[in-house]
């Protein structure tokens, strides 16, 4: 994994890349990424909602797992609020859509903090 993040470091300076991210997919990687340059840098909560057993008119639940532009235009409304966040681009939701329906219940615990270089 070292010579992974070396030879990676190698190819993001060479392009003038001047800041890599990642999120450690387990609690343990930190201190590894910590040794390799890496720090802590954004944190956020954990907020769990109850999903109303007979919702109004006002709120629609649905469980969908492919791409919808309106609802990526929803989601990157929702990121352009936050103080602090890195951008996901539509090729991103994809691939957060995909990771979420290979989750129990097309739902994901998210506990990480992304980390900065």
């Amino acid at each position: 994994m070292r010579q992974l993040l070396t030879n990676s470091f190698q190819q993001l300076f060479s392009k003038g890349i001047q800041l890599a991210t990642l999120i450690p997919a387990e609690p343990w990687l930190f201190d590894y990424y910590q040794s390799m340059g890496f720090s802590p840098t954004f944190y956020y909560s954990k907020q769990e909602l109850q999903v109303p057993t007979n919702p109004t008119n006002d709120i629609r639940i649905e469980k969908c797992a492919e791409y919808r532009e309106d609802i990526y235009q929803y989601f990157n409304k929702k990121q352009l609020e936050r103080n602090c966040a890195i951008l996901h681009t539509p090729e991103d939701f994809k691939v957060i859509l995909a990771d979420l329906s290979l989750a129990k219940n097309g739902m994901r615990s998210l506990q990480s903090k992304i980390i900065c270089i």
